[in-house]
């Protein structure tokens, strides 16, 4: 069985779990991450992070998650809470 899923804009290829995960960098896009042991993808912005097989998440997806961090919605607006003033 396979499902796509759509995360920025682009589908993603979501496969059942076979606990033999291993993510890695796919070599067509930077950004893509695949799964060596379902083919399932995953990319930073997808609202869950890859763990491999052993618990861990891989160094490549940890340092694409703090590459790739974005502002939260109403950070530095002028209607946000954090905006100090009156």
């Amino acid at each position: 069985m396979q499902v796509t899923w759509q995360a920025d804009q682009v589908e993603l290829v979501v496969r059942p779990c076979l606990s033999l995960c291993q993510w890695v960098p796919t070599r067509a896009d930077e950004d893509l991450f695949a799964c060596q042991g379902c083919g399932s993808q995953w990319r930073p912005g997808a609202g869950w992070t890859p763990v491999d097989a052993d618990g861990h998440v891989p160094a490549e997806v940890r340092h694409a998650l703090l590459t790739s961090v974005r502002p939260a919605a109403g950070a530095g607006r002028a209607d946000s809470s954090t905006t100090t003033g009156s």
